[in-house]
């Protein structure tokens, strides 16, 4: 398992390599609002390929910061109703005449309130095959990251991009039941890009990465032990393999890749990307029983145009789609603790879809930099149980507008943005077998989002440069969700730091 010394160490060689940044000759107030930032999110350059286009100029921030969440009724029992949390955050990203280098580590300790009928990790990842009980509580973790990458010049027309990025979770409960979770998540992505037609950029990438979780559970009390259950999907359980058979892990893999071409300034952008995951839950207890299997399709593209200075405006179209489908093993009869496979059912498929229209209009100017975006998109869930027969459907179509202001003085820096979408229920329906205790929290989350709701993000951030070398920031983030049927969800960011 990753350790403190281990991250710590992590730390020292990233801050200690990405010293010569601090040497860039251009003014940190300068190189502070360069990048993409001021059109939002309308231009997405993180793919190692195409990374280099991201900066111009080299940057590296320091900060530490604080998470607050409540939800006045869990949306999902699974996730909890709040969280208080502690981060430590490191990023760089360093321009060179060949491309650039970029890294970032970070370290997150809190704590998870009111977590019911789950005790995994990684819940949305492994649904529908996770770990609960009926007891529940809060959860302690410990969250590890840290990665980096590098794009550069094969010759005057190719670039090479290699980025990896790692993972370490820990979370725990020191009153029963008492999960341990260890998580490990490793990802690496190669990418290629080639300049065409003097201003356009197309870029490959392909990523394949490793994940794999100890799922481990146990009780002190001498009072008995609560039931402890295999879920299957929409409230269904492994019945065979309920009560004391919960010491589990999961091991898994995805693959993937993208294609995209996007302008060095003013033009056209279109991407298309696909990303399969895989895993399979073994109980441990049971000798390394193989009880189930899923595996998840992602695909999504884009298309858009944007015009950058002076004036900023653009249109965008994208779509995701993704189909996780869940395969149970069916076991004879144990010999010697070895449970024989004799055959398997598919018994769980999840579809989501996601369609948008994006359009972005703006200024950017010396001083001065503002835009307004406006959104209207269409957003599908459903899943679907075999057998017993069970399916959940929900559909909603939703608008949102935002805006995005940022001043850029000799020293002082500041930036404002908020957004505002309300999104209207079109379709749902539920159809469950029986009415127990484990599809409790499947009914919760469905009546509450079966409904209208509306989001708002705002956020606040404001830096003020000493001389050339470095500024102090303070960024304020709140968020407010508001779901018609019955939940309240408030959560504040704040963050403090340097840049260099």
């Amino acid at each position: 398992m990753f350790h403190m010394r281990t991250f710590l160490t992590n730390i020292l060689i990233l801050l200690s390599a990405l010293a010569n940044a601090t040497n860039d000759t251009i003014p940190v107030a300068t190189r502070i609002n360069d990048g993409t930032e001021k059109y939002g999110n309308f231009i997405p350059f993180e793919k190692p390929s195409i990374k280099v286009l991201k900066r111009k100029y080299s940057l590296t921030s320091v900060s530490v910061g604080a998470t607050l969440r409540n939800e006045s009724r869990a949306v999902m029992p699974q996730l909890g109703k709040g969280e208080i949390s502690g981060k430590f955050n490191a990023n760089t990203f360093i321009t060179n005449k060949k491309g650039a280098t970029w890294g970032n580590a970070s370290y997150t300790n809190g704590k998870i309130a009111d977590v019911q009928f789950n005790e995994t990790s990684d819940y949305a990842m492994l649904y529908p095959y996770t770990l609960g009980d009926s007891v529940g509580g809060d959860l302690r973790f410990q969250n590890y990251r840290f990665g980096g990458g590098v794009n550069t010049a094969l010759n005057s027309n190719w670039k090479l991009g290699i980025e990896a990025q790692y993972r370490a979770d820990l979370a725990y409960r020191q009153i029963d039941p008492r999960p341990k979770n260890l998580v490990t998540d490793l990802d690496a992505t190669i990418g290629a890009s080639r300049r065409i037609a003097g201003k356009y950029i197309v870029g490959l990438d392909l990523n394949a990465g490793r994940y794999k979780q100890t799922n481990s559970l146990r009780f002190f009390s001498e009072l008995g032990v609560p039931n402890v259950v295999h879920f299957t999907g929409l409230g269904t359980q492994y019945y065979r393999f309920q009560g004391s058979n919960y010491s589990t892990y999961y091991k898994g893999y995805r693959v993937g890749g993208s294609l995209g071409i996007v302008p060095d300034g003013s033009g056209w952008l279109g991407n298309i990307a696909y990303n399969y995951f895989a895993f399979t839950k073994i109980i441990s207890s049971l000798n390394e029983l193989p009880m189930a299997r899923a595996g998840e399709h992602q695909t999504s593209g884009e298309i858009a145009y944007l015009n950058t200075e002076p004036t900023a405006w653009g249109i965008k179209l994208n779509a995701d789609y993704s189909r996780k489908s869940g395969t149970e093993n069916i076991f004879g009869d144990a010999a010697d603790n070895v449970y024989p496979q004799i055959m398997s059912l598919e018994q769980f498929s999840a579809e989501n879809l996601n369609l948008q229209i994006s359009a972005l209009y703006g200024k950017t100017a010396e001083i001065h930099d503002w835009n307004i975006t406006a959104q209207a998109c269409y957003l599908s869930h459903n899943e679907k149980y075999n057998s017993p027969e069970q399916h959940l459907t929900l559909a909603h179509a939703g608008v949102k507008v935002g805006g995005l202001y940022g001043y850029k003085g000799k020293s002082l820096h500041v930036g404002i943005s908020t957004d505002l979408g309300f999104y209207a229920s079109t379709h749902h329906d539920l159809l469950l077998y029986g009415n127990t205790i484990w599809q409790s929290p499947v009914r919760q989350t469905y009546e509450i989002i079966s409904g209208h709701f509306l989001q708002s993000n705002t956020s606040f951030r404001i830096s003020y440069a000493f001389g050339n070398d470095i500024a102090i920031f303070l960024d304020l983030r709140y968020s407010y969700s508001r779901f018609f049927s019955g939940s309240d969800i408030h959560q504040g960011n704040i963050s403090v730091g340097m840049m260099l």
